[in-house]
């Protein structure tokens, strides 16, 4: 069967507890390939192995190894006896491939080097030893090597074993951070634009569970929102395979602080009320902390006098991944992580929704406080809450 070799960094690093870490990731792997039934993933000492079973399910395997948080780096491997000269033969047809695809011109020099993990201790030579043999059986098979030890533009990786040795030329970039499902359980603020996100994915990339809540103006504006939402969590959910998606309408509470609330505090207000309702869904989530994308400066509602009073209404930790970031690099990312062509299509939220023309740009406290006792607070909480909709993606 062809095999990846995976490789992880930070789990590595987790002492005592590196065994739950690869247990989490191994379970992810799984996931990942549901529906491959032939597939097989065995976990070696400091690495996995996944054996998949045709040649042309080769491109698929890799794509998802690219969305698997843990995946410091992959490389599709071949397999070899453990001899010497079998070893040295393979190499040879291995790096004369690789420097057939590449069209190396004649007279042109390709650094190179011998990278051996020997982890067969019984064999006579060490891994130094094994790497200037093979360089030296190696090198006489091609005119455009030149060997080069710190950085070289072509690596034969060997990984001597008893029985068998694997060998590979490339190492695929993955994602990294931390297996999701590592670090508790949060719920993301999830808007259809471009910044929650990607402040989603960072989260998910330190190991956390995302449960997802969408604030709504429907029907007072279009669906497209909610629609596009949902195609941002169906996207996400590549990277942690199961989500749960909350809706909740906003637009009654809207009306209100229309009514009886100045201008200048609608969108403060708003932010407030969405805590509250995020909250609700936390501690029935049994998560630890919300995320928002905010990033300071940005709007209005994201000075830092406003995100004080923002988070003045929460109970547990408002994370912001994105609070130092700027909006070109928002986008970068999120075309790298495949949310931003959903996110540029046309929509309203309901922030957008009776917005003043000079929102405040420093609310104090104890004015929205007195603003708010007059709003019935409490008792629109309850109600928005009680027509929640809830999707399994």
């Amino acid at each position: 069967m062809p095999l990846f070799i995976i490789h992880y960094h930070e789990i590595a690093l987790k002492g005592g507890n590196r065994s739950f870490f690869e247990s989490v990731l191994r379970k992810n792997l799984s996931r990942a390939f549901a529906e491959f039934k032939d597939l097989k993933i065995e976990q070696k000492r400091d690495h996995f192995r996944v054996l998949f079973p045709r040649d042309e399910d080769e491109p698929v395997v890799s794509a998802r190894l690219k969305e698997v948080f843990g995946v410091a780096c992959f490389s599709r491997v071949e397999r070899e006896i453990t001899d010497f000269d079998a070893v040295a033969k393979h190499g040879i047809e291995l790096i004369q491939k690789e420097i057939d695809e590449r069209s190396i011109k004649v007279g042109e020099k390709v650094t190179f080097r011998v990278d051996v993990i020997r982890r067969n201790k019984a064999f006579p030579m060490n891994s130094l030893e094994l790497e200037w043999e093979l360089s030296s059986r190696i090198l006489p098979a091609f005119t455009c090597l030149q060997v080069h030890l710190k950085k070289p533009q072509l690596t034969l990786y060997v990984d001597w074993g008893e029985k068998e040795t694997v060998l590979y030329l490339n190492k695929i970039p993955g994602l990294g951070g931390l297996p999701v499902g590592t670090s508790g359980k949060l719920v993301s603020l999830l808007s259809s634009g471009f910044d929650s996100p990607v402040a989603s994915f960072f989260m998910m990339k330190r190991g956390a569970k995302i449960v997802f809540v969408h604030f709504h103006s429907y029907p007072a504006v279009g669906s497209q929102s909610i629609e596009n939402v949902e195609a941002i969590v169906k996207r996400l959910n590549r990277f942690q395979f199961e989500s749960k998606l909350y809706l909740i309408p906003l637009i009654e509470y809207q009306k209100r602080v229309v009514a009886d609330a100045p201008a200048p505090l609608r969108v403060v207000l708003y932010r407030r009320m969405m805590v509250r309702l995020a909250e609700k869904v936390m501690f029935y989530e049994g998560a630890k902390g919300l995320i928002t994308g905010e990033s300071l400066g940005q709007v209005a509602s994201q000075t830092l006098d406003n995100l004080i009073v923002t988070d003045a209404v929460a109970v547990r930790p408002i994370y912001r991944p994105l609070i130092g970031m700027n909006k070109d690099e928002i986008i970068r990312k999120a075309e790298k992580i495949g949310t931003a062509e959903i996110s540029s299509q046309p929509y309203e939220d309901c922030c957008s929704l009776y917005v003043p023309k000079a929102p405040a740009l420093s609310a104090k406290l104890p004015e929205v406080e007195e603003v708010e006792s007059k709003l019935d607070v409490e008792r629109y909480a309850e109600e928005l809450w009680g027509k929640k909709e809830m999707k399994r993606i």
